[in-house]
């Protein structure tokens, strides 16, 4: 498989815990390219104790020329742009590549996941968003058409070979231009509104629980019927630990801190 994740140096102790969690969990040599402007194969090597060798890691420059014009400001830093313009920069010899936040644990296989028939769409990912009136607002926020579907993009399977032949510089760096101060969750809101109708959704339980995905479930359910341990250990693959609430902080609120602990490193 190849995963692509985007970090600084602050976070390579949680980006090792993740890519050791999916070594963990998924056997064969895999590639895992980091898009960065900080971190180099220095940074790494101190982290690669914890990471078995068959799992290559590859720093990816992003390539400046791509945001040439691209709106950037303290609340637009250039790593936004880090997803929505990942056939650009990584090998072309890529058709497709998984993108995970360095604040997932899988702890599971994901060959099912990263195998997926994309079916002609550009991604195939998960949606956190299944209120009417939140879609609807959301929608209108982002100035999206009611085809679209809003996706985490905390775990994205992306179609680069798609992308390549038809993804619009123009047309993202114009979109951007036009509704920036809408814009909340800068990267998901743009590929959500402009690609959302080509976006493939597969299961969030499965594939990005969160914590607030579980007090939504046990709100609804019924205690024998409600989200526990044995339940997340039976089903899930990726676990998301989204927001504020990060599993290495003191005050972490909620049932998933263990499955990050048996993947923590300093």
């Amino acid at each position: 498989m190849n995963i692509l994740t985007a970090i600084n140096k602050k976070y390579l102790p949680y980006f090792t815990a993740m890519v050791r969690s999916f070594a963990d969990n998924n056997p064969g040599e895999h590639t895992v390219w980091v898009a960065t402007k900080e971190v180099t194969k220095e940074d790494i090597e101190e982290y690669r104790k914890y990471i078995p060798e068959r799992v290559r890691i590859e720093p990816v420059a992003f390539c400046e020329e791509i945001l040439e014009g691209a709106p950037t400001e303290k609340r637009w830093p250039k790593e936004i742009y880090y997803r929505i313009f990942a056939a650009e920069y990584l090998p072309d010899t890529l058709d497709r590549v998984l993108y995970l936040d360095s604040d997932i644990i899988v702890k599971g296989d994901i060959s099912a996941l990263y195998d997926v028939d994309f079916e002609d769409n550009y991604f195939v990912a998960t949606t956190n968003v299944h209120s009417p009136f939140l879609k609807w607002f959301i929608r209108t926020k982002n100035g999206a058409s009611k085809d679209t579907v809003y996706v985490n993009t905390g775990v994205l399977l992306m179609n680069l070979e798609k992308l390549r032949r038809e993804q619009s510089r123009e047309g993202v760096l114009g979109y951007i231009a036009r509704r920036k101060f809408f814009l909340t969750l800068p990267d998901q809101d743009v590929i959500s509104t402009l690609y959302g109708h080509k976006i493939k959704i597969e299961d969030g339980y499965v594939y990005n629980l969160n914590e607030r995905k579980i007090r939504g479930w046990n709100r609804r359910h019924r205690r024998n019927a409600r989200i526990g341990l044995d339940w997340v250990d039976r089903r899930v693959k990726i676990i998301h630990y989204i927001g504020r609430n990060k599993p290495w902080k003191e005050k972490y609120r909620g049932l998933l801190k263990p499955f990050y602990d048996k993947y923590r490193v300093k």
